[in-house]
């Protein structure tokens, strides 16, 4: 995740992974409080208030990121939590 904002939100983020490559790219629009986050489901917890639509937008990025990830399987990818 990224720099925490006033309201307790900080950006999601994909991290990529080529060789000694790290870059992350931040997910437009997509905020999430660091505490709803779950590291081992790289998903917003179900409990937390406006979890379902974060995790169906995340989703839509895991799905393109499988894409990628089997055109170029040497890739590494993962979301950042």
């Amino acid at each position: 995740m990224g720099r925490v904002k006033a309201d307790g939100t900080a950006p999601l983020r994909i991290r990529l992974k080529h060789g000694n490559k790290d870059t992350k790219i931040t997910c437009p629009g997509l905020f999430v409080r660091p505490k709803d986050w779950d590291k081992n489901f790289n998903m917003v917890n179900p409990k937390s208030a406006g979890a379902d639509s974060l995790n169906h937008e995340i989703k839509k990025y895991q799905l393109k990121t499988e894409e990628v990830k089997q055109k170029y399987p040497k890739l590494q990818l993962q979301a950042s939590g």
